[in-house]
């Protein structure tokens, strides 16, 4: 009879019922989905915050090269809201002509270029921005008002939203920037 005892009092011991197995196993797919799901928001964000870095850098770099033209530029050849052309002095007596050009393009993808022609030679084309979905670029005489008179125009300033990464990812930073009013120095005074 010994024996018998020993068995049943070791049975009760030994494991764990299916109430107590299913109730952990819950436990634990809760625990491991917050975590799961943590990690996937913090990899989305750390993706968006390195798109928005992406778009500052560019941003940076098309603002310091449109001021630098502009503000050497001695007039206004073509002045619509998707193209500017300005004749810029450089150190030959005649000048380049510097052509700033959007082309809109289906869902965030319009660009803007620059082609930077010297009197008499080739022009180069660079591109400034990709994933554009708007942009336009507004005149102003010296007294401040909107102008799109060739001969008034004394500042220049654009607008764009672009945008990085995927919709579809969640990783999709949009980004709208309009540049400071940028004077033409070197334009001469109205006679």
């Amino acid at each position: 009879m010994s024996r018998i005892s020993v068995l049943e009092s070791s049975r009760g011991v030994a494991g764990f019922t299916l109430v107590e197995l299913m109730v952990g196993m819950s436990l634990a797919f809760i625990v491991i989905a917050g975590i799961l799901s943590a990690y996937l928001f913090m990899g989305r964000n750390l993706t968006r915050m390195v798109n928005l870095q992406q778009q500052e850098v560019q941003n940076r770099r098309v603002l310091q090269q449109f001021t630098t033209d502009v503000s050497s530029a001695i007039r206004a050849t073509t002045a619509t809201d998707a193209q500017m052309v300005l004749a810029v002095q450089t150190a030959s007596a005649d000048p380049d002509t510097v052509t700033y050009t959007y082309t809109a393009g289906a869902s965030n993808t319009g660009t803007l270029t620059r082609t930077s022609t010297p009197f008499g030679g080739a022009g180069t084309t660079r591109t400034l921005l990709t994933g554009l979905s708007a942009f336009d670029f507004n005149f102003f005489t010296e007294g401040g008002t909107a102008t799109t008179a060739l001969q008034s125009i004394k500042s220049a300033q654009f607008s764009f939203t672009s945008a990085f990464g995927t919709a579809a990812s969640g990783t999709q930073a949009s980004y709208t920037t309009v540049s400071a009013r940028v004077l033409m120095r070197n334009k001469p005074a109205l006679l």
